[in-house]
């Protein structure tokens, strides 16, 4: 039996892979698992190119029909077969050679249990806005983690659950929120299991994602309008621990804390123009409903059963002439014989 399904989402970046296949190839596991790469529709030579970079790792190349995160970790989970399914983003990679080993010992304990790390930026980007993006998402799983280390959330970059939970009670990710807030409707799912989540800093992962500030700030927008749509309004203890988070972890507060403002204030402004837009639509479809509204008088008699509509047949027309006289002469004969 295969003890982890590692599903790894890609668009098959050499920059990227080439540094989690390394990592991969330096695990001390002695049990059989699988890598599945879910890739759109991957043309013959990445597929060759992809056995070079990956060695004599356990890969299977798994093709979704579109590329979409969401999508293609669903189908990267129906392909499985291991008893832990890993989920692991294409641009991380691990941090030591004893990381498999170390998850797959927490499940065997824990088979119920689902877990996860934050985000290590590597040392050489250690002043790039990857390391400002990845602050903003540990302060966030921060946000929604206990003192007990028992948390709502998990990174979809790095995330671990049971198989078996997941496919019993038929739990997947959004296909509709692939661009924001996927992760955190799976985790909702999950929680309704009744199985907890944990967080650890000894599960955390090297994240390199190559980010940019406007970049940073562009999905901001996005997730301040997922944020509306599912109203999951930040609280102001949520708040509270991102920015001690942020205070404890930030070598350069003077920097970091006006990005999180920045950041939470391009999230609003998305969230109140997605409210806009569905208050301006409801007055609009109130207005289109008043306009072909029956009058005053007939919604009243409607109210107590006694209206009904003009059901007034149409006059039938008057019949032929000389069928009449056929049917008179067939009349008579018929009475002669």
């Amino acid at each position: 039996m295969t003890a982890i399904s590692i599903i790894i989402a890609s668009q098959l970046n050499k920059n990227y892979l080439q540094g989690l296949f390394t990592s991969l190839a330096k695990q001390n596991f002695n049990e059989s698992y699988e890598i599945l790469i879910c890739a759109t529709k991957p043309s013959a030579r990445l597929k060759k190119q992809l056995k070079q970079w990956a060695g004599d790792l356990p890969i299977r190349l798994i093709t979704t029909q579109k590329f979409n995160i969401s999508a293609a970790r669903n189908q990267g989970l129906r392909s499985s077969s291991g008893s832990l399914v890993f989920f692991l983003d294409e641009d991380c990679f691990l941090p030591h050679k004893n990381y498999l080993q170390k998850i797959y010992q927490f499940h065997l304990k824990n088979p119920t249990f689902a877990g996860g790390g934050y985000y290590l930026t590597p040392p050489s980007q250690e002043k790039s806005p990857d390391s400002t993006y990845n602050l903003l998402c540990n302060a966030w799983l921060e946000s929604h983690t206990s003192s007990r280390g028992s948390s709502q959330v998990l990174l979809g970059g790095c995330s671990f659950y049971p198989r078996e939970i997941l496919v019993n009670k038929k739990i997947l990710f959004d296909e509709k929120s692939s661009r924001a807030g996927e992760e955190y409707l799976f985790n909702q799912q999950w929680l309704k299991t009744g199985q907890p989540i944990y967080l650890s800093q000894k599960w955390s992962v090297f994240h390199n994602p190559q980010t940019s500030l406007l970049k940073i700030l562009k999905k901001s927008w996005t997730q301040g309008a997922y944020i509306q749509q599912n109203k999951l309004v930040p609280t102001k203890l949520q708040f509270q621990k991102s920015a001690l988070y942020i205070w404890k972890h930030s070598p350069t507060k003077a920097t970091h804390f006006p990005i999180l403002a920045l950041y939470g204030l391009i999230g609003r402004a998305s969230a109140m123009k997605l409210l806009a837009t569905a208050v301006l639509k409801n007055r609009a479809q109130l207005l289109m409903n008043k306009k072909n509204a029956l009058p005053q008088k007939d919604q009243k008699l409607a109210t107590h059963g006694r209206f009904v509509q003009n059901t007034k047949q149409p006059k039938s027309k008057p019949k032929n002439k000389l069928s009449q006289t056929t049917q008179k002469t067939s009349v008579m004969l018929s009475k002669d014989h």
